[in-house]
C-alpha cells in the first residue's frame, strides 16, 4: 500500500494589498504510483473505481480568522494538469477549512484524479498568525467518520481499519 512519504506538500501565504486580503495556498501531488495500489479494482473491473474511503485534506490556523473565500481543485495529468474545481467545504469556520470527498482511479495510468491538488483560504486584512495543512489518506475498509478542524490541527477519526495515514505540515508565520 501507499505511504505518506508519497505525497509532497506546500503551504504559503501572501497578501494582496490592492484587496487587502492574506491568501494562504496548500498543494499537494503524489510524486509517484504507489497510491494506485490501494485502489479496490480488480482487473477487469468495471472503472473508474474508488480507492478506500474519503479522503481528507485542509488547512487549520494558530487563531480564528474572518473567512472571506474557500475554493479547492483536484488535478490529473491527462494530456498535461487537468484541473477541476472540488464541491464546497466539507467544514469551514474562522479556525480552518476541510473537504472530504472520494478518490477515484480512472485506470492503472495517470488518469488517476487525485494525483495533485491545490487549495485556497482567504482571510481579510489579518496579519501574523501560522497556517497548517494536513492530507489523510485511506484504502481498504478504512471509513472517516468524524473531522474536527482546531487551532493548529486538523483531526480525522478513521473508523473500522487502521488503513489509512496522515500527513501534516505548518507554514511559517505570516505577515504584512
Amino acid at each position: 500500500m501507499s505511504y505518506s512519504t508519497s505525497l509532497e506538500q506546500n503551504l504559503y501565504s501572501y497578501y494582496d494589498s490592492h484587496v487587502r486580503q492574506q491568501s494562504v495556498v496548500g498543494t499537494f501531488w503524489f510524486k509517484d504510483d504507489a497510491v494506485l495500489q490501494d485502489a479496490n479494482c480488480s482487473w477487469g473491473a468495471q472503472l473508474p473505481c474508488e480507492v478506500g474511503g474519503e479522503e481528507v485534506f485542509g488547512f487549520s490556523f494558530s487563531k480564528d480568522l474572518p473567512v472571506v473565500g474557500v475554493s479547492a481543485y483536484r488535478c490529473s495529468f491527462v494530456d498535461g494538469r487537468d484541473c477541476s474545481a472540488v464541491d464546497g467545504p466539507y467544514d469551514v469556520s474562522q479556525k480552518g477549512v476541510a473537504w472530504k470527498m472520494q478518490d477515484v482511479v480512472y485506470g492503472q495510468d495517470s488518469r488517476y484524479n487525485m494525483r495533485a491538488g491545490d487549495f485556497y483560504f482567504r482571510t481579510g486584512d489579518i496579519c501574523d498568525f501560522q497556517a497548517f495543512t494536513s492530507y489523510t489518506h485511506t484504502w481498504g475498509n478504512a471509513e472517516i467518520s468524524e473531522v474536527n478542524i482546531g487551532w493548529g490541527s486538523l483531526g480525522v477519526v478513521v473508523a473500522n481499519s487502521n488503513n489509512y495515514w496522515t500527513k501534516s505540515m505548518a507554514g511559517s508565520t505570516s505577515n504584512c
